[in-house]
């Protein structure tokens, strides 16, 4: 039974101390018991607070012998910390999105990184989430480059993949800002040294002020609930206070997508591309998959008696880790997809090219048993930014909208939703995790769907 010592504090309220007996160790030695202080309101009479006292020391005891540590001392950035190396170790934890993590600590850590994760309660974190809404963030530096950086960058003599490795940025950063579009002051800057160059002299540097998206919050809510998720596991503390806050309202857009015309002018901007580029566009247009998805295809993939494709592989970018081969993003994304015979017979006929570009001697050197579908010279799979890349140019040549890798997935299946596919089928072929996920994205379309189906009934039966 726990123990109870009141003592009263100098405005006449009572306080008491409550401490749960833990036993004796291996050795007979005699554990520090779990201790904590209650205080009473000084409005209360004794009678009152030595009642409640008495309340709060029953679950106080309980939850100690439960195997709740409510005296437990980690601070939510040890702890956190503890949880993300976990989690990256025994591979849960994606590479993508433990960058993403660690760059949400930089915010997190100095606002509670500090506290006793015990100590975290919902109202904190309703306010800390109202902070990184209101709060405008560190102004931040761009740079955008001024005509004389190609310049520099021709006469360097050095590759653009090679400027973009030593200046730790990726490919498309430094292609963008070639391009007249603003990047971060500090890769400018590090771009900028490779080139021996003050940044000035390449780049006109500007400051912007900008706050946190609803969208971005509710992504660092997630960080933080899936760290007392853990603690709450490891019987740390009773219960996640973070499944009690309050996260603001996210905005719901709908997803971009293009109409079928639209499709077809993209098309024909696409067939005057070298066949490999006119492929990966196809594939785009026809499967649905993420960028990285189609990047990760192999020849070994493709099915040629029954007209399918295997997902497998996600070839994706980190800052850390540069590009790697990695599985896709949810279990259920490793899926087969028919494709139509369009595609079977530009896949035939680009293979042809394929096997004499594979009979080069840089492919034999530096990747010989590669067999990804899409590749560079050297045989190694393309840059996940190098496809965002070709878009914008296939755009800007072409006069189209903006092009992005996602906006053909959301097309694929806005057409299939709208031409009466069944949500689950539409769902499988994008690789969704639940059925939920397609319905809420493409919730808008569905309602057009609706009410196509409500014509088409109008005809039959009236």
């Amino acid at each position: 039974m726990a123990s109870i010592r009141e003592f009263r504090n100098k405005d006449g309220s009572l306080s008491f101390q409550i401490r749960v007996s833990r036993g004796r160790d291996l050795n007979g030695k005699l554990l520090k018991p779990f201790s904590t202080t209650y205080r009473a309101e000084p409005t209360w009479s004794d009678k009152t607070a030595r009642k409640r006292a008495q309340d709060f020391a029953a679950v106080y005891e309980r939850d100690c012998l439960g195997g709740v540590e409510t005296d437990s001392r980690v601070t939510f950035q040890e702890y956190a910390e503890y949880v993300i190396d976990m989690k990256v170790a025994n591979g849960t934890l994606k590479p993508t999105t433990e960058h993403r993590y660690r760059e949400f600590t930089k915010r997190i850590y100095p606002v509670m990184g500090y506290m006793k994760i015990k100590d975290i309660k919902p109202a904190f974190l309703n306010k800390f989430y109202t902070q990184l809404l209101e709060t405008p963030l560190d102004k931040e530096s761009k740079a955008i480059a001024t005509p004389k950086l190609k310049k520099v960058v021709e006469k360097s003599g050095l590759s653009m993949d090679e400027i973009s490795r030593r200046a730790h940025c990726s490919h498309s950063t430094l292609k963008r800002a070639i391009d007249g579009y603003s990047i971060n002051l500090k890769k400018a800057t590090e771009i900028s040294e490779i080139l021996g160059c003050k940044v000035d002299s390449i780049f006109r540097v500007e400051l912007t002020a900008k706050t946190l998206s609803p969208k971005t919050v509710k992504e660092y809510h997630r960080f933080i609930s899936s760290v007392l998720s853990q603690a709450e596991k490891e019987m740390l503390v009773p219960y996640n206070m973070a499944k009690r806050a309050t996260t603001p309202k996210q905005n719901v857009h709908e997803a971009n997508y293009f109409e079928p015309e639209m499709i077809k002018e993209i098309e024909a901007a696409f067939d005057k591309e070298p066949s490999q580029r006119r492929l990966l566009g196809y594939m785009l247009i026809f499967t649905g998959a993420r960028r990285g998805e189609v990047l990760g295809l192999e020849w070994h993939n493709v099915n040629w008696e029954k007209n399918t494709i295997k997902i497998e592989k996600n070839v994706v970018c980190t800052p850390s880790k540069g590009v790697y081969v990695d599985t896709p993003k949810t279990v259920t994304s490793k899926r087969t997809i028919s494709m139509p015979q369009l595609m079977m017979d530009m896949l035939k006929g680009y293979k042809e090219e394929y096997d004499l570009l594979k009979e080069g001697l840089s492919w034999k050197r530096i990747a010989p048993d590669n067999d990804f579908i899409f590749v560079r010279d050297n045989g190694l799979p393309i840059r996940p930014d190098t496809l965002s890349s070709w878009l914008t140019r296939v755009e800007e040549k072409n006069g189209l909208p903006h092009l992005n890798a996602h906006a053909f997935r959301h097309s694929v299946a806005s057409a299939l939703i709208f031409h009466g596919v069944d949500p689950v089928s539409v769902s499988k072929r994008l690789g969704h995790n639940q059925v939920s996920t397609t319905t809420n994205i493409y919730s808008h379309i569905m309602s057009a769907a609706e009410q196509r189906n409500a014509e088409i009934l109008s005809e039959i039966f009236a």
